[in-house]
C-alpha cells in the first residue's frame, strides 16, 4: 500500500508549499510601484513676496550739459544738420541708445507687491509629517530668487514708464512716434528699469500639495502648510531638504532604500510633478493630483564638485521633478530627482541625461535633525491592498482600502479602488480566498484525508473512521430532501431595509451600504450580512472582505 503513503507525501509537501508561498514576499508590479508612489508622492510650492521698487528717471543738469556738449561736436564735424529737428532727433537717439549714460534716479519712486511661486515634488519618510525634497525647491541661492523677482514685477514697471514718457515725446516732437523709435524706447526703459529695481524683505512660505476628493466638489489639491527643518545648498551643493508638516500622524510613506546596491542598469522609475505636463491648459484641474511616472536605468555615477556622487540615468525629468521619488525595482526610493544636463553650446537640456540625488546623502541630512524614517499604517494596508486587487482577490482588498479611506479621508486615488473593488465583485471577477477561517477548515480536513490514507495503508482504517464520526447514508429509493431556507431573517433584504453595520437605508440593488461601504448582502444569492459574519447563511459563500 505504498500509493497511500505517497499520496500522503505530495498532500504533506503541497502544505508545505502552501505555507512557504503564503510567507514570502513577492517583488511588486511596476503598477504596484506608482500607485504606492504616487500616494506618497505630493506637489512642493514654494511662495515668495517682496516689495519692488523703481525710482522715476530724470536728467539732471550735469548730464544735460554733457548732452549739449556731443551736439554741438556732432554738429561742427557735420554728422547732424544744425536746425531744431535734426538736433531733437540726434539727442532722442543720443538718450535711448545709451540711457544710463544720462538718466538718473529722482526721488520719486513707485512700488508694487510681487510674488513668484516655486513649484517642486516631495515624499513623506515618516508618518507625523517629515518630508523630503531638493534645497533648490525650498531654498533657492538669493539671486535666483531676485533673478525671479525682476522677470515678474519687470515688465510691469515698463509699462508705466512706457505710457508717461511715449505720451510726452509724442507731445514735445507734434505727433505719433515711429514703429523703430517706440521699440527703441521700451528697450531703453527696460534697461533703466532693470538697472535701479530694488527689492525688499523676502517673505517665505511653504505648503504641500495633495490630492483631496471632497464629495459634490471637483478633485483637486489640499494645501498643508509646511515649513524648512533643514536645508543644503542647491546643487552642485549637497540639494536636499527635510520639510515638516504639524498636525498629521497617518500620512502615507515611502521607504528608502540604499542606492550603494544599484548596479549599472538597474531600473529605476521617477514619479513626480513636472509643470510642463502637469498644468497644461487643455488639461482639467482633476488631472493635476495625478504625478506622472518614466522609468530608465542607472546609467553611471558622476562625482560632483560639492562633495558627493550623483547617479546618472536616462528617465525622464523636467522643472517640477525636482525633489520627487526615484524607486528601484522594489519599490524603495534610491534618490531624489534633481537636475538635468545642459548644452554648452545652446543652453537647452540634453534629453536623457539627467541625475540623482542618492539616499545617502539624504540620509546624512536626516540623521542632522534625529529623523528616523518609518513605515505608515496607512502605506502598509495600502500595499496589501493593492497586492490583493492586482490578484483579483476584490473582497481581500476592498476592506483594506477602506481602512485606507479612513485613516487619509478624501484621497481620489483610494477612493477609485474602492469603486473599482466594488464593481469587481459585483461583477463576478473576485478570486479571494476562503480567508484563514476557511484555510484552517481546509488544513484540519487536509490532516484527516493523510490520517484516512495512513490508516488505509497499515490496516486502521475503521477506528480512525470512528474516531472521525459515523458516517450515515440515506436508504435505498429515499430521495435527500433539501430544506429552503425559511422566511425572515436569511431570506432576500427587500428595497427600505437598512445597513446592520450603520443603520443607513438600503435599495433593493444595493450590495454596499452608500453611506459606510460595508458589504450588506452577499453577492452570490443576495442574503443579508451582518457585522463580523465571515460566511453566508444561506449559501456558504465566503464573505471575506
Amino acid at each position: 500500500m505504498r500509493w497511500g503513503r505517497r499520496i500522503g507525501a505530495v498532500l504533506v509537501s503541497g502544505l508545505l508549499f502552501a505555507a512557504a508561498g503564503c510567507g514570502t514576499a513577492a517583488k511588486p508590479t511596476s503598477a504596484e510601484i506608482y500607485q504606492t508612489a504616487r500616494l506618497g508622492t505630493v506637489m512642493v510650492v514654494s511662495q515668495y513676496q517682496t516689495q519692488v521698487s523703481v525710482p522715476e528717471g530724470h536728467i539732471p543738469a550735469d548730464k544735460e550739459a554733457l548732452l549739449k556738449q556731443q551736439l554741438i561736436s556732432m554738429v561742427q564735424s557735420g554728422q547732424v544738420a544744425d536746425n531744431p529737428a535734426a538736433l531733437t532727433q540726434a539727442a532722442l537717439q543720443l538718450i535711448l541708445n545709451n540711457p544710463l549714460n544720462y538718466v538718473e534716479p529722482s526721488s520719486t519712486v513707485l512700488s508694487k507687491k510681487v510674488g513668484m511661486l516655486m513649484l517642486g515634488s516631495g515624499f513623506f519618510v515618516t508618518p507625523n509629517g517629515y518630508l523630503v525634497t531638493n534645497a533648490h525647491v525650498v531654498a533657492p541661492d538669493n539671486p535666483e530668487i531676485k533673478q525671479g523677482f525682476a522677470q515678474t514685477g519687470l515688465q510691469d514697471f515698463v509699462q508705466v514708464f512706457m505710457q508717461k514718457d511715449e505720451a510726452s515725446l509724442e507731445q514735445f516732437l507734434g505727433g505719433a512716434l515711429p514703429a523703430s523709435m517706440v521699440k527703441e524706447l521700451q528697450q531703453a526703459e527696460t534697461d533703466y528699469v532693470a538697472h535701479y529695481m530694488q527689492f525688499g524683505k523676502v517673505a517665505k512660505s511653504y505648503s504641500v500639495q495633495m490630492g483631496a476628493a471632497i464629495p459634490g466638489v471637483a478633485t483637486g489639491q489640499k494645501g498643508i502648510t509646511a515649513s524648512v527643518v533643514v536645508a543644503g545648498k542647491p546643487t552642485p551643493g549637497k540639494d536636499v531638504a527635510i520639510l515638516k508638516v504639524e498636525g498629521e500622524s497617518n500620512l502615507p510613506t515611502l521607504p528608502l532604500g540604499h542606492d550603494s546596491n544599484l548596479n549599472v542598469s538597474a531600473p529605476l522609475y521617477v514619479v513626480g510633478y513636472p509643470a510642463d505636463a502637469t498644468f497644461m491648459s487643455t488639461f482639467a484641474k482633476s488631472s493635476q493630483v495625478e504625478p506622472t511616472l518614466t522609468a530608465g536605468v542607472l546609467s553611471r555615477r558622476v562625482k560632483m564638485s560639492g562633495g558627493w556622487t550623483a547617479l546618472q540615468t536616462d528617465a525622464t525629468m523636467h522643472p517640477g521633478n525636482s525633489g520627487g521619488p526615484v524607486l528601484n525595482a522594489d519599490g524603495h526610493v534610491v534618490g531624489l530627482a534633481t537636475f538635468g544636463a545642459v548644452s554648452q553650446n545652446t543652453g537647452q537640456t540634453v534629453s536623457g541625461e539627467n541625475f540623482v540625488v542618492p539616499t545617502s546623502l539624504v540620509q546624512e541630512f536626516l540623521h542632522q535633525v534625529n529623523v528616523t524614517p518609518q513605515s505608515s499604517q496607512t502605506t502598509g494596508l495600502y500595499q496589501q491592498a493593492l497586492a490583493d486587487y492586482y490578484t483579483q482577490r476584490y473582497r481581500d482588498a476592498l476592506p483594506l482600502f477602506q481602512k485606507v479611506n479612513a485613516l487619509l479621508p478624501g484621497n481620489p486615488f483610494v477612493q477609485k479602488f474602492i469603486t473599482a473593488s466594488q464593481a469587481d465583485i459585483l461583477a463576478g471577477k473576485d478570486r479571494s480566498g476562503p480567508g484563514a477561517l476557511g484555510w484552517a477548515l481546509y488544513t484540519l480536513a487536509a490532516l484527516v484525508v493523510l490520517a484516512v490514507i495512513g490508516a488505509a495503508a497499515t490496516g486502521r482504517l475503521r477506528p480512525v473512521l470512528a474516531g472521525v464520526g459515523t458516517l450515515r447514508r440515506p436508504r435505498s429509493g429515499a430521495p435527500t430532501e433539501v430544506s429552503p431556507p425559511p422566511e425572515g431573517k436569511d431570506s432576500v433584504q427587500a428595497a427600505g431595509s437598512t445597513c446592520a453595520a450603520c443603520g443607513a437605508p438600503l435599495g433593493a440593488d444595493d450590495h454596499f451600504c452608500p453611506s459606510c461601504g460595508a458589504l450588506a448582502r452577499c453577492s452570490s444569492c443576495g442574503a443579508p450580512v451582518e457585522p463580523g459574519q465571515t460566511f453566508c447563511s444561506r449559501c456558504g459563500a465566503s464573505l471575506k472582505r
